[in-house]
């Protein structure tokens, strides 16, 4: 079942990426594709231990981006949450709603919308969607970040990497998606929680990496 697990996140993610459809403008410097080191984003956070997903050159390529982390939290009662993140730094990019391509042979949309992770410091808003195949339900959450800047709206993101440029600040973009099984004990809202409760754990440390 683990075995099976392992390669339907692969098959998710790979489906999520073809998605994104990466449109590159480079920028006035030399150093057109700039990265940063996902790797160092704790690999424990709280309860949450993690093992990366490796990923293979060609998705790199294809994304024209080498920061990319794909990474499995589980907790101690063997909770799973996927983080995936696709980060750019210095340079416009084109992202497409991960929504798009996230389906394949067997498994549809079954919902979609959004959620609301509420905390001492702020609230984040993230779309949601759910896929549904193969009498397996997987739930995804994302949002996307420039700085300190969080929010479900793509324009919204485009308008304020726009704003940063003519102002000389960071334009760095990303999107940071959320994704976990619904388990035979446990229900979509179940589900959710468990998500939620891991986003706020791990957002503010993004913080930190995500310049």
């Amino acid at each position: 079942m683990k075995e099976f697990k392992n390669r339907y996140f692969m098959v998710t993610f790979l489906l999520s990426i073809a998605a994104f459809s990466v449109i590159m403008y480079q920028s006035a410097s030399k150093d057109i594709f700039p990265s940063v080191d996902l790797s160092k984003i704790p690999a424990q956070i709280g309860n949450w231990g993690s093992r990366d997903i490796q990923l293979e050159k060609r998705i790199f390529d294809i994304l024209q981006t080498p920061s990319v982390l794909v990474r499995e939290y589980t907790n101690s009662e063997a909770k799973s949450v996927l983080l995936t993140i696709v980060y750019y730094r210095k340079n416009r990019v084109e992202f497409h709603s991960p929504e798009r391509c996230a389906v394949g042979q067997g498994s549809y949309i079954d919902e979609n919308g959004i959620e609301i992770i509420r905390d001492d410091a702020r609230s984040i808003i993230a779309n949601k969607f759910i896929v549904k195949g193969e009498g397996r339900r997987e739930v995804n959450l994302y949002y996307f970040k420039s700085g300190d800047f969080i929010t479900s709206s793509y324009l919204k993101l485009k308008l304020h990497m726009m704003r940063n440029k003519l102002k000389g600040l960071p334009n760095s973009g990303a999107l940071v998606k959320f994704s976990a099984f619904v388990g035979q004990n446990i229900n979509v809202d179940e589900t959710i929680k468990v998500m939620k409760n891991f986003i706020k754990e791990v957002t503010p440390l993004l913080a930190g990496y995500l310049t």
